[in-house]
């Protein structure tokens, strides 16, 4: 669950469960240089790679919704104007 969040329907969901194991990008210097982060590992986040877990048999979920989904675990919002 991203630092600080207030969700609690993210609790318990670490960077990991989305962006793939970190062993290898997951060193600040390594995550603020896009590239390399990628190259070593970090994943895109895709309808994909939430569908594998929001299913239609997962308890107690609402129909998924990618982009409302996505709103909710961005992790820095892009401010207007960028």
């Amino acid at each position: 669950m991203e630092p600080g969040s207030e969700d609690a329907a993210l609790s318990g969901v670490q960077c990991e469960s989305c962006h793939g194991g970190g062993t290898l990008y997951a060193q600040r210097y390594v995550m603020k240089d896009k590239v390399l982060a990628k190259l070593l590992g970090l994943d895109e986040i895709t309808k994909a790679t939430c569908l594998s877990c929001h299913t239609s048999e997962t308890p107690g979920m609402a129909p998924f919704d990618f982009e409302k989904a996505l709103v909710r675990v961005i992790h820095q919002p892009k401010k207007a104007g960028r």
